[in-house]
């Protein structure tokens, strides 16, 4: 085999190499992108420093062709993932981004897939978020129902007896008064004048009373 053969056969082993390099990246030829190196990591990006991996990310998709118009009316994601690609740095990645905060929407995420110019982006998918202590409902502490008096009748809010006089008990047997016992003063002055107002009163609840009669 002579030199130039040799030659020619080392040449077409390298472009082959670069060939299936390029193939299984996500980037042309094999050029690595800024989210190759956070493969399967969650990074977090709104309100988060310019220098922090989330927000290096973010610049660097909406500075790709496919997704610099879609990106910029869907606005910054609240975090960023990375997937796949974690056996090789070159390899495809697929991203998440994630829209969780107020005034995005409905908690949701989207999908950007790799594609043969660049990323696809598809459907916002909804997310499902634990309710936070803002949403409590029913009054009362944030999160919590309405405080509850043990004083007060089963059920009742805290409050609800407060400056409120309870009504008074029922008679034992209705249709019938409860009598009055007479005090001691009042059995022995009674008798002796008996039109007294108390003493009169005494006698609307027990007749069989000595001055009563």
């Amino acid at each position: 085999m002579t030199a130039r053969c040799t030659y020619l056969m080392r040449g077409a082993l390298l472009a082959l190499t670069l060939g299936i390099a390029a193939c299984s990246s996500g980037s042309p030829m094999g050029t690595s992108k800024v989210w190759d190196a956070y493969a399967g990591e969650k990074l977090k990006v709104h309100g988060q420093d310019p220098a922090t991996a989330g927000q290096k990310v973010w610049r660097a998709l909406r500075e790709e062709d496919s997704l610099r118009a879609f990106l910029a009316r869907q606005g910054e994601p609240d975090a960023i993932e990375i997937l796949g690609g974690t056996m090789s740095r070159f390899s495809q990645k697929t991203i998440i981004l994630y829209y969780t905060r107020r005034g995005m929407g409905p908690p949701h995420s989207i999908r950007l897939e790799p594609a043969k110019d660049g990323y696809t982006p598809r459907s916002s998918e909804p997310l499902t978020v634990p309710p936070t202590s803002e949403r409590g409902t029913g009054g009362g502490r944030r999160g919590h129902g309405p405080d509850v008096d043990n004083g007060a009748p089963m059920g009742a809010p805290r409050g609800a007896n407060e400056d409120t006089e309870a009504p008074p008990a029922p008679p034992a047997h209705p249709g019938t008064v409860r009598r009055k016992a007479a005090t001691a003063e009042q059995r022995v002055t009674c008798p002796v004048d008996p039109t007294r107002p108390d003493c009169q009163a005494l006698c609307a609840s027990d007749a069989t009373l000595e001055w009563c009669h």
